[in-house]
């Protein structure tokens, strides 16, 4: 039971907005990289863009009505030049097993590609 209570104490922690431990904020805008996945237009899990095309997170993350936002800074709004895409095509480790986590990594392939300019 302590378990489970301490599982929603943590969760409910991890929402509480803007928290660094033991780093610091990067600039606005300067990790194009970083994409935030977004489920029923709320965040869901972060990913990378590793191609114009192809963004790498972990399958546990799949979700029907995902939404794929890159360039993203500030996760409670649009601020700058976060680009929003679908993806065409998404393609879990083909051995990923729910339950264990195995092999939790995907694939998504956007319908349109990334733009990628420097800041």
């Amino acid at each position: 039971m302590w378990l489970l209570t301490l599982s929603f104490l943590l969760a409910s922690a991890a929402q509480d907005g803007d928290k660094l431990l033991e780093g610091d904020e990067c600039a606005p805008h300067s990790q194009p990289w970083q994409v935030a996945l977004y489920e029923r237009g709320r965040f869901n899990c972060g990913a990378s863009l590793i191609s114009p095309h192809w963004v790498l997170s972990a399958a546990h993350c799949q979700s029907r009505f995902m939404r794929v936002r890159l360039g993203e800074h500030n996760l409670r709004k649009r601020d700058g030049p976060e680009q929003l895409r679908t993806a065409s095509r998404v393609i879990p480790h083909p051995r990923y097993e729910a339950r264990s986590h195995r092999h939790d990594i995907m694939l998504l392939r956007l319908v349109q590609p990334a733009r990628l300019t420097p800041q």
